[in-house]
Formats: structure tokens, sequence, C-alpha cells
């Protein structure tokens, strides 16, 4: 795959766009966390008439017989909900599985360990001994699933037997990108709603950039034509920067025009068409991350971004503050940043500023379309593995799900966030939804080969370009341990 290929699938209009998170992000370098936010809203339920809905490809009739789909790892809000509660997001995800248990004589059971950092490694043995208590895996790419791919241990999803991945339930770019040799081990589709809370984008300060003779309407105008480059960004960050205290130290009490983190940083360039790995004709990664063109990506953003220590602050420096995301945030609140590169989360919606929200910005105009991508540690998704015995059953159910869940719960789910007032104006809709539905995952960051990811992260918080150095002591190893993992994949197929 070749993500400046890529073509951007919209989803149908039921689909409002918008999205779920927080102003909040991992803490550390290289240790996710994990949110189990929620929102209160009452948004009504949207059904879409039948005579315009797709078919689900699915049999009409089906008697799973009773029959408890467990999910075990990572809590994901759009699986399952115990009881109605009057939160309209819930009462949705409840009234779905209520209506998929009458039709289909199923029940649905979500298992969240307290671990949440790597919850589906607690049970790797469980899977290798054979153990059929678990059904779903849910947990972050970068997690403990790469311990299932390594050990042959799930299912290629492409294989089973009610998976059409070519539907709009289904994520198809995340889906692409992550493919090894064509086979599919982990996927997110439309009951995926606490995936869309790990998607990094800019939140941009209006009432700042109006005090700076600044629209943001030609921002959003810039977005629709396709013409918001990183050119377009790097001027928009060099304005409204000040020593606000005059003590000639820049620090968080002063305005920025920009700040962000290590993995932000490493967005920005993902949006520009940067991949640490890339794939062939056979759907095999091979190292990219230190190319002739990468290089002069990330010369750009270093020397115009990263390195301006009077434009953009790096969180990861602030000092002598509890959390470095809760300061961030704070700070958009008290008008000293105009730009900030973070996730939408319920926090945001007490600020007090007007924000809008604007997609990651090309690398130039004639680049096809904007790219996004989402914390490869905390994005939660979903694997069966090898240990199911019922593995038709549960295909069913994942596809059954998937399809509801596209017209009875997505519905709500956008509505209510809009309600909520996440997204303050119309066109920050429209933005969240090309955000949405531009998703991809690099898979060397993912697997981290050659740890190239940890050198990114570097890279951004110091401000120097140091890729090259680094591909040369690494790229023999990374392109050695994606061998290995391709030909144990192999073993796996021939076993």
């Amino acid at each position: 795959m070749n993500i400046r290929k890529i073509t951007a699938v919209l989803l149908v209009s039921v689909m409002l766009g918008s999205a779920l998170t927080a102003c909040s992000a991992p803490d550390a370098d290289d240790t996710p966390e994990t949110s189990d936010k929620s929102t209160e809203s009452t948004a009504p339920a949207v059904t879409e008439p039948e005579e315009t809905k797709i078919p689900s490809g699915l049999p009409k009739a089906m008697d799973l017989e009773g029959q408890v789909f467990t999910f075990y790892g990572k809590t994901e809000k759009g699986v399952y909900a115990e009881e109605e509660n009057g939160e309209s997001v819930n009462d949705a995800v409840y009234a779905r599985n209520l209506a998929l248990n009458e039709k289909y004589n199923f029940e649905i059971l979500q298992i969240s360990p307290t671990n949440q950092a790597t919850p589906t490694k607690d049970i790797l043995q469980n899977v290798q001994a054979g153990d059929d208590s678990y059904q779903v895996l849910i947990d972050g790419p970068r997690n403990s699933l790469i311990y299932y791919v390594s050990g042959n241990l799930l299912y290629d999803m492409n294989t089973l037997k009610y998976q059409d991945f070519d539907q709009p339930w289904w994520f198809h770019q995340l889906n692409d990108s992550l493919t090894l040799m064509n086979k599919l081990f982990m996927s997110a589709n439309a009951f995926s709603l606490t995936s869309r809370q790990w998607l990094y984008h800019p939140i941009v300060n209006i009432d700042l950039m109006k005090d700076n003779g600044l629209d943001i309407n030609n921002y959003y105008q810039m977005a629709y034509d396709g013409t918001w480059t990183l050119d377009e960004f790097i001027k928009l960050i060099r304005v409204g920067a000040a020593d606000l205290n005059g003590d000639g130290v820049r620090d968080n009490n002063d305005r920025w025009g920009h700040s962000a983190d290590d993995y932000s940083g490493y967005c920005l360039a993902v949006g520009a068409g940067y991949l640490i790995a890339d794939k062939d004709e056979n759907d095999i990664p091979y190292i990219t991350a230190a190319t002739e063109e990468a290089i002069n990506l990330w010369d750009k953003l270093v020397n115009n971004i990263f390195a301006d220590t009077t434009n953009y602050l790096c969180i990861r420096n602030i000092k002598n503050v509890d959390h470095i995301w809760t300061e961030s945030n704070r700070m958009m609140q008290n008008d000293q940043l105009l730009v900030q590169i973070s996730m939408l989360e319920d926090g945001c919606r007490e600020y007090e500023i007007n924000y809008g929200i604007l997609p990651i910005p090309k690398a130039n105009a004639e680049q096809e379309n904007y790219i996004h991508t989402a914390s490869c540690f905390n994005v939660p998704m979903f694997a069966v593995p090898i240990s199911v015995k019922n593995v038709d059953d549960v295909s069913f159910v994942l596809e059954a799900m998937a399809y509801e869940s596209y017209y009875n719960v997505l519905p709500v789910f956008y509505e209510a966030y809009l309600e909520s007032k996440l997204a303050r104006d119309v066109q920050s809709v429209d933005m969240l939804e090309i955000i949405h539905n531009t998703l991809v995952m690099d898979i060397g960051s993912v697997y981290n080969w050659g740890s190239y990811l940890t050198q990114i992260y570097k890279v951004v918080n110091q401000g120097k370009n140091t890729l090259v150095t680094h591909d040369a002591s690494k790229r023999t190893v990374a392109a050695n341990a994606i061998a290995d993992l391709i030909a144990t994949i192999q073993a796996g197929n021939q076993g």
C-alpha cells in the first residue's frame, strides 16, 4: 500500500461527522494511557429508512442458540451497555444488542481488565493453550496484539466467512494500512466508537486569530479546496506568539503559535505522506523512514516548526507541572495557544474560548487527500484468536454488530457530540468528517522496527533531525525484524 495513493472513502450521510476525544494524550514517550470518559446527551436515535439501507449480505435467518460472545481487552463503549441509563450513546448500544439478541438469539459480554495498557497480553497463555473463553480481543495494535501476530495466534480476518470489508461499516484505509501479506489480523468498524477518540488534528483558537487579523473561514475554505498545506500551517503558527511576562524566557507563562507533543509532531509528518514503513506489491513492509523525500520533509518540519523556540512549544519540555496535557489545555483556555494539535474530547466543551477544527495539513496542494492517524497504542481494534472454535458464528456477530451500528448507533454518536457542543460550528463538523474518513496507521509505528518511532520522538522534542544517523545504524536491524516476522507468518500458514 502506498499512502500517497489512498483514495478517501466518505461515509454516507447518516454520519454527521464529529470526534470523540479529549485534549489529552499519552503522558510518556512510549507509554500508553487509557480513557474511560463518557459524554452525556439526550440526542434521539436516527433510524435510516429500510429502503435506503445497503443490504447487509447476512443470512436473513440465523439462530445462534443463546451463545455468549465475550469481548476481552480495552474498554470499547460501542460493544456493550449493561442497561439503559438515559445517556443516548449508551442506550443506542443497549438497544442494538437487544435487537440483535431478539433477532439472532445471542448475547454480548465485555470484560475490561484493570490493566488497560496491554490488556490482552494477560490472556496470551490462555489463547496459546486453546482456551476458548474469549471470542474477540480488543487492544491497540502497538500493544499486546503484536505478540499475537508474531505467535500466529490470530485469524486472518480476510478469511472469515461473513466479513465484507468493502462495506462502509468497516474502516477501509485503516484495514489496508495494517495488512501483512494481504492478511488482516485486526480491524475496526462502525461500533468502534472509542477508536474515534485517538485521532489527532489541529484545534484553533478563533479569538486569537481574530486578534491577529485572521479569519477562520479562510482556513476552512482552504481545507474544502484541498489547499490547506504545511506552508499555510507554518505561516499560521508564526502569528501571535509573545513573551507575555517580559522575562525573556519562553515557557508556559507566555503565548505560543503552536503546541504539541512528540506523537502529535509525528502525526504532522504522516499527514504530509510520511511513513516509517511502506509495503510492496506483495504487501510486505520495507523501511521508508529515511528516504531522500522523507528526510527533506523532516528537515522542513524541524527547521520551520520543532526548532522554532519562539513559536513552537513542545509540551514534553514544560517543567514543574503535574500533567503536561492539563497544563497545555489550561494554556489553550487562557488564550496562550493559537493552535494545539491534540484530540477532541469532553473537556473541550468547557472551553469558554471559540475554537475551530482543521485537518492535519497536506504536504502540498498536489497531495491527493488529507491523511490522519491515531494513537497506535490506544486506538481499540478487534482481533479473533485462533483458540475460537465457533469462528463462523463470531464472524457473523461482528458483521451484524457493525452493520446495525452503522445505521442505529453512529448517527446517535455523532448527534450526541454535536449537541454537546464539542464542535462549535458546522464547518468544524465538516472538518471532523474529513478527519474520520482519512484514517490510516503506519505499520512501521505499530511494530516499531528499528525503533524509528522512538527516534522520531527525539527529533520532535529536541528540534534536531537525526533520522539519517539513526537509519544508518538501524536499517539492517529493522529489515531483519521484518523478515523474521514475515517468515513466522509464512511458517504459520504452512502449519
